[in-house]
């Protein structure tokens, strides 16, 4: 099937979507099952999925997904729907569970890691993932100009600003301003992210997937090495969802 949408900016088009559905939810909870769905209903995925731009340092490519990993978008971009799990990340578990609360999870283009700023997220991910790519584009194709025109945009329609009482994450600052600041894994705090999108005007339901806390914690507990941080970050999951 064809893309229904590069994920890139187009730099005259508002970023804002008018409505958002987050299924939020602890690890193991259901949450990919449940956003794939949304996203099918609103036609960010077809019945066999989508296919995204990705670049692996030579050229790009249109990269195979059957699943919202973390975001989706019906093709005139209406809808949004948004998956995270709770934490989300890139890193295994960690013992600072309750020091990475953001927020909001702020529009793709806004999002950048407080470990690599000056990277477009993914971009960052495939650079951690894979050490070739040290020569990779920093903006996933998007030059140094337009990549401050998207920090330009994010300012002005997402309101994130060095000087903004609230970014969703850590305000970035300097070459930075616009671009709100993520650890490589956190946890969602489901209210202040509701009212963050109402403040934008957009329209923002959250899912809410739950799960026997038993089972969830049985599989945390194998797949994190660290026993007493794979619990206290699944007390943290349950707290947030309650």
């Amino acid at each position: 099937p064809k893309p229904l949408s590069s994920p890139l900016i187009q730099t005259e088009e508002k970023i804002l979507p008018k409505r958002i559905v987050t299924v939020v939810g602890p690890e193991f909870s259901g949450t990919s099952f449940m956003s794939t769905t949304l996203g099918m209903a609103v036609g960010a995925l077809d019945d066999v999925g989508r296919w995204r731009e990705n670049s692996q340092g030579n050229g790009k490519e249109w990269d195979f997904e059957d699943i919202v990993e973390q975001r989706a978008f019906s093709p005139d971009r209406t809808f949004e729907i948004q998956h995270i799990t709770l934490p989300w990340g890139i890193t295994s578990c960690q013992a600072n569970a309750t020091s990475s609360i953001v927020n909001a999870l702020v529009p793709n283009e806004c999002f950048r890691y407080e470990a690599d700023p000056g990277r477009e997220a993914r971009v960052a991910e495939q650079n951690w993932a894979n050490s070739n790519l040290d020569g990779m584009d920093s903006h996933l194709g998007i030059d140094a100009v337009t990549n401050q025109r998207v920090a330009e945009i994010c300012r002005d329609q997402v309101q994130i600003d060095e000087n903004s009482v609230n970014c969703g994450a850590k305000c970035g600052r300097g070459p930075n301003n616009g671009f709100a600041l993520y650890p490589q894994r956190f946890s969602l705090n489901i209210t202040s992210h509701i009212e963050f999108y109402l403040a934008l005007g957009v329209d923002i339901k959250v899912v809410i997937m739950t799960r026997d806390p038993s089972i969830t914690r049985k599989i945390k507990l194998e797949k994190c090495k660290e026993p007493l941080h794979a619990l206290t970050e699944n007390a943290l999951a349950y707290s947030l969802t309650t």
